[in-house]
């Protein structure tokens, strides 16, 4: 019954602010935090155990711990729609512009960060073989940073490259950019994630176009069928993805798409709560990254290492593979209950982020689809796992845009000089 009445004041928090400010962003990441921790935490409640995934040991939930999570969620909320109503900006981004200029400087970013992938990759397969790569991924990127930066680049520049082949008109041009996404694509396979193919590379180009032939007809919303046809084609692309983590780690997963590892968030803010681990200063990690471990061995580690040693360390030694710690359960591990300032502040920054770069326009209007998507794992994931990968690919399209234009405003089309 509590879960039912925290679902209603949720849905009435969640129509007020949007009704206000009418922000997609808002509606989007809000939309995500009440199905992720409200609708997911009422089944585990009933179901009365945690991680219902044949590759988890099932734990009894605590019903304390349970609705403990969802109150976390609803201050979250409360927070997040707090902010977004009085100090947001509104943003249409079938207003925005989306068009881009083809540079020499923007060849260049994808002709050299492409050798530079294909070369790491190429020295890279001397030391480990496909199969491992593909396995336990952690195994060739853990503590690597040059495998980190090929890992979060290669999605940007897969966008980047399409979006250079959508706009340009030469035809030998074309074929480059055709030539670059490829590659780059078969980088962000090789890589084993499944977040890192669907939410950085293949989900922004589909809105992309989906966005550019609104625009073209000048519509000022998405029809229903075209909103129909893009929530069937997430559902494709996430089932097709599970599939192929299945075929690459094995045994290590199981073949569901419903039951599945990546549905645990609920089930990791519970087990946090229930055991009540931390405090510890995992948000650290993600502004140490660049910061190699054999120069500072006792830096912080992430959220989803964090739980995982603490409750899946068998796991993690077997395959490498970490499980999320969740935006909760990372926030209730750094500051316990005031967490929920912090959770809703990180969904109202990057909800801002994204917003502002739909307003700058331009390349960074694709820039912003990028955000968009990959932001939402960080209600599934921890910070490290989404602020790095948003600084890469944020760092490749500046420099395939020379200059920083955040700051300035100014009407009309945006071009990348």
């Amino acid at each position: 019954m509590m879960f039912v009445v925290l679902f209603v004041i949720s849905i009435f928090v969640v129509y007020i602010t949007y009704a206000a400010k009418k922000s997609i962003t808002y509606l989007w990441f809000s939309v995500f935090l009440v199905l992720s921790y409200l609708v997911d935490g009422y089944f585990t409640d009933d179901y009365q155990y945690l991680f219902f995934s044949a590759t988890y040991p099932q734990i009894p939930s605590d019903s304390v711990s349970n609705t403990s999570v969802a109150v976390f969620c609803v201050l979250t909320l409360m927070v997040y729609s707090f902010l977004t109503m009085f100090f947001s900006r509104k943003t249409h981004i079938l207003s925005s512009s989306f068009e881009i200029r083809i540079t020499r400087k923007f060849i260049a970013v994808c002709f050299l960060y492409t050798v530079f992938l294909c070369g790491l990759i190429i020295v890279s397969m001397q030391k480990y073989s496909l199969a491992s790569l593909l396995s336990n991924r952690q195994s060739f990127f853990e503590d690597n940073l040059l495998a980190g930066i090929a890992l979060y680049t290669a999605p940007a520049l897969s966008v980047l490259s399409f979006v250079g082949a959508m706009w340009t008109k030469s035809l030998l041009l074309r074929l480059f950019f055709i030539v670059v996404l490829l590659l780059t694509f078969c980088a962000s396979l090789v890589s084993g994630s499944r977040s890192t193919l669907v939410l950085n590379c293949i989900l922004p180009c589909i809105f992309y176009l989906v966005i550019r032939n609104a625009q073209r007809k000048q519509q000022k919303k998405l029809s229903k069928k075209t909103i129909i046809r893009l929530m069937l084609a997430c559902f494709l692309l996430f089932s097709l993805s599970t599939l192929y983590r299945d075929l690459t780690r094995g045994e290590q997963e199981e073949l569901n798409v419903f039951v599945s590892p990546d549905f645990v968030t609920f089930d990791s803010s519970s087990l946090i709560m229930q055991q009540s681990i931390g405090p510890a200063q995992t948000y650290l990690a993600a502004f140490t990254f660049l910061i190699p471990r054999s120069i500072w061995s006792e830096k912080p580690i992430s959220g989803n290492r964090y739980f995982t040693q603490e409750f899946f360390y068998e796991r993690l030694v077997d395959s490498g593979a970490e499980i999320t710690a969740s935006l909760i359960g990372e926030a209730y591990i750094n500051f316990r209950w005031l967490g929920v300032i912090s959770a809703g502040g990180l969904l109202f920054c990057l909800s801002q982020l994204i917003e502002k770069l739909f307003r700058t326009g331009g390349i960074y209007s694709v820039l912003g689809l990028i955000f968009l998507f990959r932001g939402t794992n960080i209600i599934r994931g921890d910070l490290l796992n989404t602020l790095v990968p948003l600084f890469f690919s944020f760092f490749i399209f500046y420099v395939a845009s020379v200059q920083i234009v955040l700051s300035r405003k100014t009407p009309g089309v945006r071009y990348a000089r």
